[in-house]
């Protein structure tokens, strides 16, 4: 559902921050932005702040569990405690499986990443306790991991 018009600027903008510099009191909302492989996509932008910085961002993701209506994404099972309800990879065969979720930028181009991650500690705390691990393809951290480009880059861990 789009929110906000963006389809009258000329060229269509190719981020949110692009929307941000041409009109400053664009509203947060969702806009119309040409992506790199010549497309179109409907975006959630942000125009207030966050992390330090003005508005601009780009939502490339968004898992709020405190929202009610939100489920779990298919790679992960639902956990509920105490009225918190909360994503973690499966753990009932009692192997350690790896479960990984993409979210892909689309060909909208950006420069900084920023984001909340609220967790909860089930078992040890050996997050990056194997030593024998160095490699970001494979299961490096017990926890999550942002990363970015192909081959990829480390961006942030918890």
């Amino acid at each position: 559902m789009l929110q906000n018009d963006s389809s009258s600027f000329s060229p269509i903008p190719t981020s949110c921050q692009e929307i941000k510099n041409k009109q400053p009191n664009s509203p947060s909302g969702v806009y119309l932005l040409a992506t790199s492989n010549n497309g179109t996509k409907h975006v959630y932008c942000n125009m207030e702040e966050l992390c330090g910085s003005g508005g601009g961002w780009t939502r490339l993701a968004n898992l709020d569990m405190s929202d009610a209506t939100m489920d779990c994404l298919l790679e992960f099972e639902l956990y509920q405690s105490g009225g918190v309800k909360a994503c973690g990879r499966e753990t009932s065969s009692g192997a350690s499986c790896v479960s990984s979720v993409q979210f892909p930028s689309n060909g909208i181009s950006y420069s900084q990443v920023c984001g909340r991650v609220v967790g909860y500690q089930r078992g040890t705390t050996d997050a990056s306790n194997n030593n024998n691990i160095n490699d970001i393809n494979s299961y490096y951290i017990d926890g999550v991991s942002i990363t970015h480009g192909s081959p990829r880059q480390h961006v942030w861990n918890s």
